[in-house]
């Protein structure tokens, strides 16, 4: 993507984020920061690399949080809002201390907003830097990179260099379960040509091919059979992976299947994360997921 481009992009969304700062999700918004290759000064960048930090608790939070329905986050309101379905901007959330991420402040809650495009066009071109290396890779994530962001790359590979999880990748054969239970559960939650539907569909058949008790899954954000104590997890476009420590450290989850990006037509590239030392994955190492 030219520099062109990418400026474009982050003005768009440094206008979203200033018009509706007072509304809720960006309510609770208090800075935004560009980082990668972009703000190196790239004449030329694979995405626009944006983080965005919360003042967290304040009144405003404590009433997006509660306002949401469970296993919903702010922050996928956030990045949802700001994003507008653009894959080439990629954002994390509250990375400003991390030491491995070098952030420009684009805009801070009470700035106007031509202080913060200001900021945006002071970032000098470099034609000298380059595109940004794709840092923490394994190669189970090659041609992946532009879905999986660094944040969640970096995690884990430390997990999987720390033997705590196991990785594999493969294409999900495109096919139904045939447990009722299953049948019934998709139907009840997707249409049948929602590329979700096609996701789901084919984790289940894989997992009951394999031996699994599918009344022991959790897809997605629910229970096959409520309120059950399940050990195989699988979840679509990294939506909860943020909370896979949680399920493992609290819940029992052995394995956790994420199918990166499901379509309608394309293969379902699946990542399968095997859980071999859950004590790794403590309450700190939660919040480093969050």
């Amino acid at each position: 993507m030219k520099r062109a481009r990418a400026i474009e992009l982050a003005e768009s969304v440094i206008t979203r984020l200033h018009t509706q700062r007072d509304e809720p999700p960006l309510n609770v918004v208090s800075e935004l920061h560009v980082f990668g290759s972009f703000a190196r000064g790239a004449t030329e960048v694979g995405d626009l690399d944006l983080d965005f930090e919360v003042d967290a608790p304040s009144p405003q939070w404590t009433a997006l949080a509660r306002s949401l329905p469970l296993q919903v986050f702010p922050e996928t309101l956030i990045i949802r809002e700001l994003r507008q379905r653009r894959r080439s901007i990629q954002i994390v959330a509250r990375r400003k201390d991390d030491d491995r991420f070098q952030m420009t402040l684009l805009w801070r809650r009470g700035d106007d907003l031509s202080t913060a495009l200001a900021r945006l066009h002071a970032i000098a071109e470099d034609p000298n830097a380059g595109r940004a290396q794709r840092d923490y890779m394994l190669a189970e994530f090659e041609g992946l990179e532009g879905r999986i962001n660094q944040a969640h790359r970096q995690l884990i590979l430390e997990a999987v260099e720390a033997d705590a999880l196991a990785i594999e990748r493969f294409d999900l054969a495109d096919r139904e379960p045939l447990s009722e239970l299953a049948r019934l559960h998709l139907k009840r939650r997707w249409k049948t040509t929602s590329p979700l539907f096609r996701a789901g569909a084919a984790v289940l058949a894989r997992l009951e091919e394999e031996g699994v008790d599918l009344h022991d899954v959790h897809l997605h954000g629910q229970d096959l059979v409520y309120n059950a104590d399940t050990a195989h997890y699988a979840g679509f476009n990294l939506k909860y992976l943020r909370i896979l420590p949680l399920w493992i450290a609290e819940f029992g989850c052995r394995q956790h299947l994420e199918v990166v990006h499901p379509t309608k037509t394309s293969p379902l590239t699946c990542l399968r994360l095997s859980v071999r030392r859950r004590e790794y994955l403590d309450s700190e190492m939660q919040t480093r997921w969050e």
